[in-house]
C-alpha cells in the first residue's frame, strides 16, 4: 500500500480485503472490522467470526455508541468489563486482534471514574434540544482537568485500566480525541503502555486540532475517505496533515442513508479500490458488506444483530 494520497488510482474491485489472513500485518497495518460494543454482549456466533476472518480482517474493533465514554464500560474493579468479555474471548480464540474505543472526555454518573474521582468531571448542562442533533442524556459528565496535577493522576488512573484490559485480551485502542483531554494525557498513556497500539480517530476534527496532535503517541490516523465524493481536493490536504502525525488508514462506509441501490454499490466499490492501493490499513463497520449505510464514528450494528443482518 502506498502512503501518498497523490497516488489514488482506481483498481479492479476485489472480493476480499486481502488474500492472506494468516500472516501478521506489517508495521502495525491492520484491517479493522467494527461492531457496537453495547450490541455485542451475547456470546457471538462462530459463523460471524469465521465470516470476519474469511473477508480478510485481522482486527475486531468494539466501538462505543454515542454519548458513551470508556469509563461507562470499564473501570475499577476490573470485573466491570464482564459485559463484553464473551466477544473479546471468542475473537481472540478466532485469531482476531481486539481493539476498543478509548473515549476519555465523557462519562455517565454511574461510571466508577466519576464516583471515585468527581473532581475530574463536571455535569453537562442539558440545553434545549437541537432538532438536528441527538440530545445528551441526563447524568452525563465532561472531563475537567484544570486542577494542578490532574493530568498526571488522570493518565495514571487510565494506564492501570488499560493494563487490566490488556490482561483480558484488549490490545489496542481507537482514541476518540477531544479538546478537554490534553496531549499530555495521550503521551503519558503511550509511555505507560508502549506495547499497546493507539489509533487516532480524526474525521470531523478541525485542521488546527490535527496540527496540534502529539507526534509520538499514535500508531495510525484515520482519514475521511468514507465521506469523500471522489473529486474534491480536500482529501489530499487532509492526508498530508494526518501523515505528519502517524501513518494514514482509510475509513470505508456508506454514511449517507439516502444512497441505495446501484449508486451505493458503485460508491462502495470505488472506496474499496482506493483503500486497496493507498494507506496504512482500513476500517469499516458491520453492515457495509451487506450494502447497508453504517455509522463509522458510532456504528449502527453489533454482533447481536449479525444473524438478522445476514
Amino acid at each position: 500500500m502506498s502512503h501518498a494520497a497523490a497516488h489514488i488510482t482506481p483498481r479492479p474491485t476485489v472480493r476480499r480485503v486481502t488474500q492472506d489472513t494468516t500472516s501478521t500485518p506489517p508495521s502495525g497495518l491492520r484491517r479493522v472490522y467494527m461492531l457496537d460494543v453495547m450490541r455485542s454482549c451475547r456470546i457471538p456466533l462462530p459463523a460471524m467470526l469465521s465470516w470476519i476472518t474469511g473477508l480478510g480482517f485481522d482486527t475486531l474493533l468494539l466501538a462505543l455508541p454515542r454519548h458513551h465514554g470508556t469509563a461507562d464500560i470499564a473501570g475499577f474493579p476490573p470485573s466491570e468489563i464482564a459485559d463484553f468479555s464473551p466477544i473479546v474471548e471468542a475473537a481472540s480464540r478466532a485469531g482476531l486482534h481486539v481493539q476498543l474505543d478509548l473515549r476519555l472526555d465523557i462519562a455517565g454518573d454511574a461510571a466508577s471514574a466519576v464516583r471515585r474521582h468527581p473532581e475530574w468531571y463536571h455535569p453537562i448542562t442539558r440545553r434545549p434540544a437541537d432538532p438536528r442533533q441527538q440530545p445528551a442524556p441526563p447524568g452525563l459528565h465532561r472531563v475537567n482537568l484544570q486542577a494542578q496535577g490532574a493530568h498526571e493522576a488522570f493518565a495514571e488512573y487510565w494506564a492501570e485500566i488499560l493494563r487490566q484490559l490488556n490482561k483480558h485480551g484488549v490490545g489496542s485502542y481507537r482514541c476518540k480525541l477531544h479538546a478537554t483531554v490534553p496531549p499530555e494525557v495521550w503521551r503519558n498513556l503511550k509511555a505507560a503502555s508502549p506495547e499497546l497500539c493507539f489509533s487516532a480517530w480524526t474525521p470531523g476534527l478541525p485542521a488546527a486540532d490535527v496540527l496540534s496532535l502529539p507526534r509520538d503517541c499514535f500508531d495510525v490516523t484515520y482519514n475521511s475517505l468514507a465521506w469523500w465524493d471522489f473529486g474534491a481536493g480536500w482529501l489530499k490536504d487532509e492526508w498530508a496533515r494526518l501523515a505528519a502525525v502517524a501513518p494514514v488508514a482509510n475509513t470505508i462506509g456508506l454514511p449517507d442513508r439516502s444512497t441505495t441501490g446501484p449508486a451505493a454499490r458503485q460508491a462502495a466499490r470505488r472506496m474499496l479500490d482506493v483503500a486497496a492501493v493507498n494507506g496504512h490499513g482500513l476500517l469499516l463497520a458491520t453492515g457495509f458488506e451487506f450494502g447497508l449505510p453504517t455509522g463509522l464514528t458510532y456504528p449502527s450494528y453489533g454482533a447481536d444483530d449479525w444473524q438478522r443482518l445476514r
